[in-house]
C-alpha cells in the first residue's frame, strides 16, 4: 500500500502516469486516475435573457484548467468558454434563442 500527497496546486483530472521511487527496492510505475466532484456555488446572472448575448460567470470548484474541457449551455445553447480558474468559469451565451428568460 502506497500513499502519496500531491505536491501541486492544480492538477487535471483524468488518467496520469505515476513512477515512484522506493529506496532500496527501485521504482514501480503505473497510471492514477484522479477525479475532482464540480462544486457549483453559484451562477452570475441568476436569469438571463434567452435573446440577448450575456457573460455567466460560473463559481464553485473542480474547474479543469483547460479552458475548454468546462462546457455550460443554457437551455441547451453552449454557452462559450472565456476564462477559468480552478474557482470560475466564465463564458459567453451567445442569444439568439427563443423564448424568454432563464
Amino acid at each position: 500500500h502506497v500513499t502519496c500527497r500531491l505536491m501541486t496546486p492544480f492538477i487535471a483530472a483524468g488518467m496520469h502516469q505515476v513512477m515512484v521511487a522506493v529506496p532500496g527496492r527501485g521504482f514501480a510505475s503505473g497510471n492514477l486516475s484522479l477525479e475532482y466532484p464540480l462544486n457549483v456555488t453559484s451562477v452570475s446572472p441568476a436569469s438571463v435573457n434567452l435573446n440577448f448575448a450575456t457573460t455567466v460567470t460560473v463559481s464553485g470548484s473542480g474547474f479543469s484548467p483547460v479552458l475548454n474541457d468546462n462546457t455550460f449551455a443554457i437551455s441547451g445553447v453552449a454557452c462559450v468558454p472565456m476564462t477559468v480558474s480552478s474557482t470560475q468559469h466564465t463564458c459567453l451565451y451567445p442569444g439568439g434563442s427563443t423564448g424568454g428568460s432563464r
